[in-house]
């Protein structure tokens, strides 16, 4: 079965909304992996940290033994442009046909707001 916290990826991308910036997180195996995971669910935090000021957003999301599995968080915070900032995604999550029924996952990266 695969490893899905040593070979899942999480693919983490983030836009400013009228309501915020918004990340997006989505798991999934390297296309050349064997055998694929069957995502039932993954759950999780973002933490958004821009001006000395840290907000954190629960994340929850169920599948039906999908190959990959995402979500999109709001996290609520506006920044002029120009802004920087780091976001840190960690979660668990859970999948048939995997080691371990799934594992845990985070990804941590600095953004600027556009």
């Amino acid at each position: 079965s695969t490893p899905i916290k040593s070979s899942a990826a999480s693919d983490v991308y983030k836009r400013q909304k009228n309501d915020g910036v918004q990340v997006h997180v989505e798991l999934y195996v390297p296309w050349y992996s064997s055998p694929k995971p069957e995502f039932t669910g993954m759950t999780g935090n973002v933490k958004l940290t821009m001006n000395g000021q840290s907000t954190s957003k629960y994340f929850s999301e169920v599948a039906t033994g999908d190959e990959t599995i995402s979500t999109d968080v709001d996290t609520g915070r506006k920044a002029s442009s120009g802004t920087s900032g780091t976001v840190f995604v960690s979660g668990t999550a859970v999948a048939l046909n995997a080691l371990a029924n799934g594992g845990q996952f985070s990804i941590s990266y600095d953004i600027t707001i556009p």
